[in-house]
């Protein structure tokens, strides 16, 4: 069976160079905000629940090992929190707060971006 990579699915949240960066897989202590940050950008970009899964799974595949894993089963409850509140908005702020952001808000083209001060 061929996994499907998020990075297949297009949009204006998951083309987001944090987003991006958490589908490669976030640390442990990262792995719940970074999870949360897909799913939202998934239902932000108005992927259906099915696609978003398979964003999930990748990204349940790529995250970090640590002392704990992080399961399939812990993803696809903030996917189905996140798809039963669909007017969530995106959040700079949580992303920046876990480490995705740092890097990347400079060149960040999202009109809600958090702005760095260098």
């Amino acid at each position: 069976k061929q996994e499907i990579e998020a990075s297949k699915f297009k949009g204006k949240h998951l083309e987001l160079a944090c987003v991006k960066t958490a589908l490669k897989g976030a640390p442990e202590g990262k792995r719940y905000y970074g999870s949360m940050g897909v799913a939202i950008a998934c239902v932000n970009d108005q992927l259906t629940k099915t696609q978003a899964t398979q964003a999930m799974r990748e990204y349940v595949k790529n995250a970090k090992a640590g002392s704990q894993p992080f399961t399939e089963r812990e993803a696809m409850q903030v996917l189905d929190w996140v798809y039963n509140h669909p007017t969530i908005r995106f959040s700079c702020r949580t992303m920046q707060n876990n480490g995705f952001l740092d890097e990347y808000c400079k060149k960040c083209v999202y009109p809600y971006r958090v702005r760095v001060v260098e």
